[in-house]
Formats: C-alpha cells, sequence, structure tokens
C-alpha cells in the first residue's frame, strides 16, 4: 500500500464557517503501508468566543486558544500533510467545509483531492451496528478512545478505524468486491483502488459460497439438522416443567418468584387437558420463564410444535436472545426454538442479484445496496430488521429488495435453496417452538391457509392486543396512494420499471406488437391514472360533503354501506368506480396476452425470470383492484365500512376501509374452535378482578376457559406513590388552560426527578400543543426532550434513545403505553385517562350496537377498555424489587367521576396523594429523598 490517507479531526465553535464559526482544534494522523506514522495536533485561535456548550461539549476553554496560533500561521503545515493524500474524516463534508473556508481565508487554494468519510465506509461494511457514532464504533470495534471530542483523540481514533474498514475490504471475498465496484460510483468516498487491490491480494478472506452469482454465508446452504424427536420420545426420563427445577442449578442469576411455579403449572395443566387458559400476570414475575420451560416439556414429550405468539418486536426479541439461550444452557433436554415473520421481513436474494445489474434512484438505494452486499456474508437469516439501513425505513430499496409473492413463481424456483424465507420456514417446520408476532398469526388465520393452522398449543403473550390485531387482519384496507404506487411501479413511460426491459425485447427479438399497440397502451394507461385519480376524488368529495367538518378536525371519516347507499352522490362514486374498473380489466387482458405470446418465444431464463416477474406484478395489481371493488360494492354483515380523508391534502387523498365490529365471533370459529389449547397472557386482563370482559372481548364465553390472575411481586405501598392534583385544569372546554398547567407541571418535573420521565398522552394534537409550550424552557431544563413525532423518529428509535440516556423525558401517545420494557423509569405521567374516542369508526360502530341491545356501551364497553390501558400505563413503572417510581395523573375525572373508582381499583395497594401543583413536587422529593435514606 503506496497511499497516504490524512485523516483529520476538527472541533468548532460551529457548524457553519459562512456564519462566522472558525476552527478551535485541528487534530490529524497519517496512515501509510498500515500504520499511523505521524500525528499533528493543536488549538487554534478562532477569533471569536467559544460558546458555552461547545466549551462544556470538548472542554476547550478560551484559556487553552488564548495563545494559541491562528489558522493562517499552520496553513503550510497542513497543506504539506494533504500533498498527494487523501483527506480522510468522520463526516468528511463537516471537516473539509471549515478546512477549505480556512484555506481560503487564509490566502491558499481549497483541497480537491480525493476524499473518504468513515461514517460512510463504516455504514457499508458494517451494515448491522446500531450507531456510527465514532465512540460508538470505538466501542464495537474495540478502539480505545480516550477523550471524545477532543480533536487529537478524535483523529487518532478515526486513523485506527480506517485502518479497520480497509482490511475489512481487503478480507471481501471477490464476488461481492466485484459487485461493490459497480455500485461504488454512486458513493463520495473515493475508495475504488482498494476494492480493486482486493481483486489481487491473497488477504484471507471472509468465508463465502457462491450462490447463483452471489457470495454469501456458508450456513445458508449447510441446511438444518434436523431434530430427531423420534430419538426422544422413547426415552423414559421425565420432561421437568418445573421452573425452579430447570434453573436453580443452571443459572446463577436465578430467582424464585412469587407466582412463577402456579403459572408454569396453570400453563401444563392448559395443555395436558386442551384447556383454553386466560393469565394475568404483574411485570416483574417471570412469566415468560413459567410459560417457555412447560411449552418446551410438552413439546419434547408429545411431539407437538408449541406456538408463542407475541405483540411487540421487542419480546421476540428478549425471548429468542436472552431467555432461550438460558433455557437451552439449562434445560436437560435439547430443544429448537425459531423466530418466524411474514415474508415481506426477509431479504429477496434473487431481487438482490437484480438490484445489482439495474439501475439505483437514490444515493440511499446505493449506499443500501451495498450494506446489503456485504450483510449476506453475515446473516443466518435474511431478517431485514438486522439491518442499519442508509435512510432508514423510508429508503425506497427496502420495498426492491423484499420477498413478496413473486417468490414463489416458476422463475424463483432455482433461487430456493438459498432464499432467507424458505430456509427460516424449514427451521420452523423443525422446531420444538415457533415464536411469530400476533401480525402474522392472524393474517395467516384470516387466510385460511398456512401450515401454522395445524398447530394445536398455543401461548400469546400481550394478549391484550388480540382485538384489534384479530380486527386488522380481517378486514381490508386500499388507498389511492397505494394504487398509485402500483401503476407507478409499470413504469411504461419510463426506463425503468416492469415493463421496459420487456418492451425492448419484444421489440427486438419478436416483434409481435406494432409500435400503434404500444402507444394505444400509453394512451390507455394515461387514461387509467386520470380514471383513478377521479375515482379517488369523487369518493373525497362523498367524505367531506356527508358531514360538515370541524374546523380544528384535519382528518375527516365516514361510514358508508356499499349495498344501501341511494343518494347521488353515491352514484357519481359507483359510475366513476365502473369506468375504472371497466379500463382496467380491459388493460389487463392486453397485458396478459402480451405476457402469453412473449412466454412462447423466449427462451433466455434471464428474460424469462423478468416476464414471470411482471406476471407476478399483474396479478397484484388484479387483487388490489378486486379489494377495492368488494369494498366499495360488495358488503358483510358484521362488518363496518368507512372513508377517510385528510382535508389538508390533496383532493384524491382517500382511504377505504372494512373491520368486523365484533371479533369474538370470527376468533371463536377460526382459532379457538380450531386449536387444542390456548394460552392467553397478559399483564392487564382483569375488570373488578373478573375475566368477564375479556372472555365477551374475544369470543372465549362458549368455551369456559381456565382463569388465573396472580397478584404482583412487589410492594407498592412502599416503592410507588399515585398523585393526582387537585388544582390542574378542567380538560371539557378549558384546554388552553389544561395545556398550560401541563407544560410548565412538565417542566417543573425534570428538576424534582432525576432519571426517566415517561409521559402519555392520548391525543397527538395536545402532545404537540404541550411541546410547543415546552420548548421555551427546552435549554433550561436538566433533561433532555425526546417527542413522538419530531425529527421523524419511529418509536423504535425514541425507545433506543430513552433508554441509552439516563435524564430524559420521553412525550408520546398511545403506542407507549404497553409493549414497552425500560429500566428504571422514574415516572410515569398520565395526561388523560386512556379513553378511546367515541368517534372512531369502528368504536362508533360497537357502541351503536350495544345501544340498540339495550347495553350501556359507556359502561359495558369505553370503561372496560380504558382500564385495561390505563394498567399498562401503571405497568411501565416498576419492573424490579429496587424500583422506586411516582405514577401522576393529570386528569382530575379519575378523583372526581364516579367512574374513577374503576380506574383506582384496578390498581395495586398504591397510596394516593392529592394536593395542588406545587405540593406535589415538592411531595415528589420528598417521597425520593426518603427513598434514598
Amino acid at each position: 500500500m503506496h497511499e497516504k490517507y490524512v485523516v483529520i479531526d476538527t472541533e468548532t465553535t460551529g457548524n457553519s464557517p459562512e456564519r462566522g464559526d472558525r476552527i478551535i482544534q485541528i487534530g490529524l494522523a497519517v496512515v501509510e503501508n498500515n500504520n499511523i506514522v505521524d500525528t499533528y495536533a493543536t488549538y487554534l485561535h478562532p477569533k471569536r468566543e467559544i460558546p458555552l456548550f461547545i466549551q462544556e461539549l470538548t472542554g476547550i476553554t478560551p484559556t487553552d486558544v488564548n495563545d494559541a496560533p491562528y489558522f493562517e500561521e499552520i496553513a503550510p503545515i497542513l497543506i504539506d500533510y494533504l500533498q498527494d493524500g487523501y483527506f480522510v474524516a468522520h463526516h468528511v463534508d463537516f471537516d473539509l467545509s471549515f478546512i477549505n473556508w480556512e484555506l481560503q481565508q487564509a490566502g491558499y487554494p481549497s483541497f480537491h483531492g480525493p476524499k473518504i468519510d468513515t461514517v460512510e465506509c463504516a455504514r457499508m461494511l458494517y451494515p448491522t451496528f446500531d450507531s456510527y457514532q465514532l465512540n460508538r464504533l470505538a466501542t464495537a470495534l474495540h478502539i480505545k478512545h480516550d477523550h471524545p471530542h477532543q480533536a487529537d483523540s478524535d483523529a487518532e481514533t478515526t486513523a485506527l478505524l480506517w485502518l479497520k474498514l480497509m482490511k475489512k475490504i481487503a478480507q471481501l471475498p471477490k464476488p461481492t468486491v466485484q459487485m461493490m465496484l459497480k455500485i461504488l460510483k454512486y458513493v463520495q468516498s473515493d475508495i475504488d483502488h482498494l476494492f480493486k487491490r482486493s481483486l489481487r491480494i491473497d488477504e484471507e478472506k471472509i468465508p463465502a459460497v457462491s450462490f447463483q452469482g452471489l457470495a454469501i454465508k456458508p450456513y445458508l446452504l449447510q441446511g438444518k439438522k434436523r431434530i430427531s424427536k423420534e430419538k426422544q420420545m422413547v426415552e423414559k426420563e421425565p420432561f421437568p416443567s418445573s421452573v425452579e427445577h430447570v434453573l436453580r442449578t443452571h443459572w446463577e442469576k436465578f430467582e424464585m418468584r412469587d407466582g412463577q411455579e402456579k403459572i408454569a403449572q396453570s400453563v401444563r395443566d392448559a395443555f395436558e387437558n386442551n384447556d383454553h387458559l386466560c393469565l394475568e400476570a404483574p411485570p416483574g414475575i417471570g412469566k415468560t420463564f413459567a410459560y417457555l420451560i412447560p411449552a418446551i416439556a410438552f413439546a419434547l414429550r408429545t411431539n407437538k410444535q408449541v406456538l408463542i405468539s407475541t405483540q411487540t418486536v421487542a419480546l421476540q426479541e428478549q425471548l429468542i436472545e436472552k431467555d432461550i439461550p438460558i433455557l437451552k444452557n439449562a434445560y436437560p433436554k435439547s430443544f429448537e426454538a425459531v423466530v418466524l415473520k411474514g415474508k415481506s421481513h426477509y431479504a429477496c436474494l434473487r431481487k438482490i442479484k437484480q438490484l445489482t445489474s439495474g439501475t439505483l434512484d437514490t444515493y440511499e438505494e446505493a449506499l443500501g445496496l451495498l450494506q446489503v452486499l456485504v450483510w449476506i456474508l453475515e446473516t443466518d437469516t435474511g431478517d431485514i430488521e438486522e439491518l442499519n439501513i442508509a435512510g432508514g425505513k423510508q429508503n425506497t430499496l427496502i420495498e426492491k429488495l423484499v420477498c413478496d409473492e413473486t417468490i414463489f413463481s416458476r422463475a424463483a424456483n432455482p433461487w430456493r435453496e438459498g432464499e432467507y424465507y424458505f430456509r427460516m420456514r424449514q427451521q420452523a417446520n423443525d422446531a420444538h417452538l415457533l415464536i411469530v408476532n400476533h401480525a402474522l398469526l392472524f393474517h395467516e388465520l384470516a387466510k385460511g391457509q398456512s401450515f401454522l393452522l395445524s398447530v394445536s398449543h398455543i401461548v400469546v403473550d400481550e394478549a391484550h392486543h388480540l382485538e384489534q390485531v384479530a380486527s386488522q387482519s380481517f378486514g381490508d384496507d386500499v388507498d389511492y396512494f397505494q394504487i398509485k404506487r402500483l401503476l407507478n411501479r409499470f413504469d411504461i413511460f419510463k426506463s425503468k420499471g416492469y415493463f421496459s426491459p420487456l418492451f425492448f425485447y419484444e421489440q427486438e427479438m419478436v416483434r409481435h406488437f406494432s409500435p400503434g399497440w404500444y402507444e394505444k397502451r400509453k394512451d390507455h394507461f394515461m387514461l387509467l391514472t386520470y380514471e383513478l385519480d377521479e375515482l379517488f376524488r369523487t369518493l373525497h368529495h362523498f367524505t367531506l360533503t356527508e358531514q360538515m367538518v370541524e374546523r380544528r378536525q384535519r382528518k375527516k371519516t365516514v361510514t358508508y354501506r356499499p349495498t344501501k347507499e341511494f343518494t347521488e352522490r353515491w352514484r357519481n362514486v359507483i359510475i366513476s368506480l365502473q369506468r375504472f374498473l371497466s379500463l382496467m380489466e380491459t388493460e389487463l387482458d392486453f397485458w396478459y396476452s402480451y405476457v402469453h405470446v412473449l412466454e412462447k418465444a423466449m427462451n433466455e431464463d434471464k428474460k424469462m425470470t423478468l416476464l414471470e416477474d411482471f406476471f407476478s406484478f399483474l396479478q397484484q395489481i388484479e387483487r388490489t383492484i378486486d379489494t377495492l371493488y368488494s369494498l366499495l360494492t360488495q358488503e358483510e354483515a358484521n362488518y363496518l365500512y368507512w372513508l377517510e380523508v385528510d382535508v389538508e391534502a390533496a383532493e384524491n387523498n382517500c382511504a377505504i376501509s372494512k373491520r368486523p365490529i365484533h371479533v369474538g365471533d370470527i376468533l371463536a370459529n377460526t382459532f379457538f374452535q380450531l386449536t387444542d389449547s390456548v394460552v392467553l397472557m397478559s399483564s392487564s386482563f382483569t375488570i373488578d378482578r373478573t375475566f368477564t370482559y375479556v372472555k365477551q372481548l374475544l369470543g372465549l364465553e362458549d368455551f369456559s376457559p381456565k382463569t388465573l390472575s396472580l397478584p404482583s411481586p412487589f410492594s407498592y405501598d412502599e416503592q410507588v406513590r399515585l398523585y393526582a392534583p387537585t388544582d390542574i385544569g378542567q380538560i371539557q372546554g378549558q384546554e388552553e388552560i389544561f395545556i398550560e398547567d401541563v407544560s410548565e407541571f412538565l417542566f417543573h418535573l425534570t428538576s424534582v426527578v432525576h432519571g426517566r420521565i415517561l409521559v402519555l398522552f392520548t391525543s397527538f394534537d395536545m402532545l404537540q400543543k404541550t411541546y410547543g409550550k415546552m420548548k421555551m424552557w427546552e435549554e433550561e431544563s436538566p433533561c433532555s426532550f425526546l417527542v413522538q413525532g419530531e425529527r421523524k423518529r419511529g418509536k423504535e428509535k425514541l425507545l433506543k434513545l430513552f433508554r441509552q440516556e439516563a435524564e430524559t423525558m420521553l412525550l408520546g401517545t398511545n403506542t407507549f403505553m404497553e409493549g414497552v420494557d425500560i429500566p428504571s423509569v422514574k415516572a410515569v405521567v398520565l395526561v388523560r385517562l386512556p379513553f378511546s374516542s367515541p368517534n372512531e369508526p369502528i368504536m362508533k360502530a360497537k357502541l351503536q350496537e350495544m345501544k340498540r341491545k339495550g347495553q350501556d356501551p359507556f359502561q359495558e364497553r369505553s370503561i372496560p377498555e380504558a382500564v385495561l390501558r390505563f394498567k399498562q400505563a401503571f405497568g411501565r413503572l416498576i419492573r424490579t424489587t429496587s424500583d422506586k417510581g411516582v405514577f401522576i395523573v393529570l386528569d382530575r375525572r379519575m378523583m372526581e367521576k364516579s367512574y374513577g373508582k374503576y380506574f383506582i381499583q384496578s390498581l395495586p395497594n398504591v397510596p394516593i396523594e392529592r394536593q395542588s401543583l406545587k405540593e406535589t413536587l415538592q411531595s415528589i422529593v420528598d417521597f425520593f429523598d426518603q427513598n434514598n435514606d
């Protein structure tokens, strides 16, 4: 290696040299021949003040720079270092922009040589790392980094990182390097020479096998060793289902928890006796081990697979990455457990290969594909959740590379052996425990065709989500953008998409279709797009004119009866639908005939693959159009149909949905009736200490399920205080005053609670308004704010940041009320009691039907549902016997309305304090001080 790499880091007074920010420290390290051969560092006088927050961040004070040289004094030294070198930096554009600005101000030419960004290269070569911050990379790669945010230390650390990155490039298998070389033209780092050298050198390569031209991890093609269940069946040694028996001598961290053995015994009995079981297990009781151990015992003893279903990814990861490994070590018999997800969670190797020879639309797609080519050398599962892909979930590459229905096509047959999805399916077939999420389980149930339906013994954790998930799975949705995206992928006018390569092949090799035929397809495609717009504009108009829109209401919904609407406005909808469908059906017939002609003429495997993908794509369009037709013209009993528009969006913006009003009968007939034993488990299942509500809700009444509700292992009277301030504003009619009170209280709360604070809203609008008022105090707050909806951060990203920072306040909606396991939350603030909006279409329909039957919908539905959510919110607080925390309810209705007692009674024995907001804050201080004594 003869290149010189000059690795530079700068500390500056801010982010913009154009606005007067200057360099206050520069550090560099020169890398040649795989070694750091020289270093240089100096403070620089910035000719301006150093902001206080920069001093705190870097530790650099005015004293350090007062006698330091100016940039123009050290510019010749820097230029000499950069001569014939590569400019390397972590976020290279930032450092290079400051260096070039300073060079220009000093009268020297800017640096225009080759540059390398170690952030970009780290993303490319370590595609599954959680973070690409320098200190996080240093930790992950075991690089010593003594003084973060000091330019000398950062430069040396970046140089060591660069050496590791170069080494990994040299270790990449040749097929991977050859494919990456075709894509590197899209990235900003000048690193082609390193990849070309990698093809020539004899460096030990990452183990890989070639599959259809792709280099992938060898394990993928070795197959999975089948479990010898038959052999285990003849052994006479019993299979223990006791938690203590299994864990006490094999896990040093084991501690017996009250209720754990009761859960294990109940699960074992339910499986043995083919009973359904409803089980309420509070947080901290150790429920996962308590159901996993009897499930393993049952699967091994009977040779029957047990399915574990969860709602959240977090719980799936806990099971497979933490709990299952402990049990594999502790359980006296070997067993296998596999996580299976829907096919769209898995990368498709055939699509990856196609993408490497196609055109990439964006920088994020190119960098993402480079990441994928490295990742398939490392992954066992092909689960795209492993990837920290450039651009996040918004990266359009994801849709292009995941499995879809084409994985079952004839063109995909040669790839079947290596595709991750089929490998995971095979592992799932062989596993004793199969772990899925609720969405996959009920999606397969709704289809009625799945190997999952053969599993007769099931544990459903986080079962309080079942009604909502089942409602979505047995419903249907279609919207304008969904259909528009499909038509865009057809791409008849452009040089990419499904159609273009077939057009060139047909015109060159077949010549069956005339130019006039193609012109007519283009004309009809434009007309089809117009008719689609017209249909959804008509639906949008129908929605807005059915009912007046409140001034502050952005989303507008209206229910409809597909076979019972007789207004002129609805007739206009149907006429527009008929025009669109007629044209779509005609065009689909033409394109199917196109496929038929090309199929007869083709003899190239690659072109046949494109043709079969095109055929599968036409089928996808047809299925979507069938759904559209069904939603607008056919009506099923027990289903609600509605339209939703965003009044501030385009006039063709409209979504069409249907949901079952009650899922109880559906679950009874498609789930509970067809299984031998289902264990439903949740931390929030009982209302007024009975399971009556849940059994009615889920259709369990006719099955006489067993029930078990266990007390909490925590001493809530010592560990928790419940606060209900008496002088906070009323919500009804005084929303502005209420939000003002909430904002001010939350700001002061950050000063008295030293730790994580979770603030839960029932309305995103109220969350935004509250944070809008809190922003003015953000710099004065001792903790940082994480806010749902800000900076395009998703739930998982916010939770990750919340776990990393001890002094943080997270403001979120109902989505953070459950399924969130965060250690050491010191305070949970419930801004409003968690009632569902009675104006949500499906809830409104449920309440109306209950009223028609003479029931009290508020008492029998609204309150129980809100109480279960309330219990979930409370459950975010205490997770261990050493936790201390406060639960603050800012909704006065809990204490002032008669139904408030149901919320209070749902909690364990927690002391309640009612006092003013000011007294509440002081009481919280006293409570934490008392527990620290």
